[in-house]
């Protein structure tokens, strides 16, 4: 079968012990995948020709190609509708813990964080398991082919988080890109904790710029062509305003805790209160000075459980896991862009009430500037 010019896609799947095949139907003259998997609720489909021929001049890897799924048009990897039930309708456990974010946001330092204060801040048992293992990646299976053939043993990358972490006893640890409605239905339904991290535009594009040059995607483009695809909510997991607004309109829900990684950055031991409260981990000041110094970003950047090591393809890639984990400062937006960014914020935001943190210290900075050459004359 093909599918707007790209490779065949077996759409066939495991239901109940039965074979379910859905294949392609010519819906209004496009290719339209058929959204029959009985108990995935959403429709998916794939983009349009034009898009994904200008999505494929640039990126080359497996997780090219793409399907919009639901109304927001959530934007996924086209091997994404193979394991889309199996991911809707994974069994939850009232005490799994999630954390839910937009990619490059912060997510793999909050993991961190979430994992040792819900195991006592046992640090040596951080360090001898790989943070994959400890907290695996809930929807891997949907992205990267060929995650079997890499170098760690399977369960490091867990090709198939739902065979994992069925067959773990201890209270479990899940991290997702996926926006919180694209998550297990059962996990909402039992109350599960979620954390959803928030980060500034500017910075998730920079550091998408380093990011994307992984073999999983292999960018070939410029970081102006990048800025627009990502404007444009054509990066895996877009719309990228969209996936916010998911999570802060929950934030009022007793098991979600919305949190901003400048929030993060900017006032670290506050933030870690906040999260220990939520997780119901009571976290003493004498455990603040420790924990702080294993989350430094240079001690986490040389963490070898969490600077995953894959294969010699991806290790000789000009890319980093960790990158520098700052708030702003980023060469790479020219003020051109920063533009364009900051008028397509201002009209996706409009009438949420999100404000990014560094927005509003950077308004206040400039306040007291002003202020002060005021008081001057």
């Amino acid at each position: 079968m093909e599918v707007n010019g790209s490779d065949d896609i077996d759409f066939t799947m495991e239901v109940n012990g039965l074979q379910d095949t859905n294949g392609l139907d010519k819906v209004n003259g496009s290719d339209k995948v058929v959204e029959n998997y009985k108990k995935f609720p959403q429709e998916i489909v794939n983009v349009d020709e034009a898009t994904e021929e200008r999505v494929l001049r640039h990126f080359k890897g497996p997780m090219a190609a793409l399907v919009q799924v639901g109304p927001e048009k959530w934007i996924l990897p086209k091997l994404y509708p193979q394991c889309a039930e199996k991911l809707y309708n994974f069994e939850a456990r009232s005490d799994d813990i999630w954390i839910s974010t937009y990619s490059r946001s912060g997510t793999t330092w909050t993991q961190e964080m979430i994992w040792l204060l819900c195991n006592d801040l046992n640090y040596e048992a951080a360090k001898a398991a790989p943070l994959m293992v400890r907290f695996p990646y809930f929807e891997l299976e949907g992205f990267l082919p060929g995650v079997k053939e890499l170098d760690e043993p399977n369960d490091v990358i867990a090709p198939s988080a739902v065979e994992i972490l069925g067959k773990m006893t201890s209270q479990r640890f899940i991290k997702t890109h996926l926006p919180i409605q694209l998550m297990p239905h059962d996990a909402l339904a039992k109350g599960c904790k979620i954390v959803y991290v928030a980060r500034n535009p500017k910075d998730v594009l920079a550091s998408l710029s380093h990011f994307v040059k992984n073999p999983g995607i292999l960018y070939e483009g410029n970081f102006q062509q990048l800025a627009d695809f990502f404007i444009d909510d054509l990066i895996v997991y877009s719309p990228f305003f969209e996936h916010i607004k998911d999570g802060w309109n929950r934030r009022n829900e007793s098991n979600v805790l919305f949190l901003f990684y400048e929030d993060l950055v900017m006032d670290l031991k506050n933030s870690l209160k906040k999260l220990a409260n939520f997780l119901e981990r009571p976290l003493s000041d004498n455990d603040l000075p420790e924990l702080m110094q294993h989350l430094n970003i240079k001690n986490f950047k040389q963490n070898e459980s969490i600077n995953i090591k894959l294969t010699e393809q991806y290790r000789t890639g000009e890319w980093e896991f960790v990158r520098r984990g700052k708030v702003g400062g980023n060469p790479e937006i020219t003020p051109e862009i920063a533009e364009k960014v900051d008028a397509w914020t201002e009209k996706r935001l409009k009438g949420t009430g999100i404000k990014f943190p560094h927005q509003l210290r950077h308004k206040l900075e400039m306040y007291n500037m002003q202020a002060n050459k005021q008081w001057k004359k």
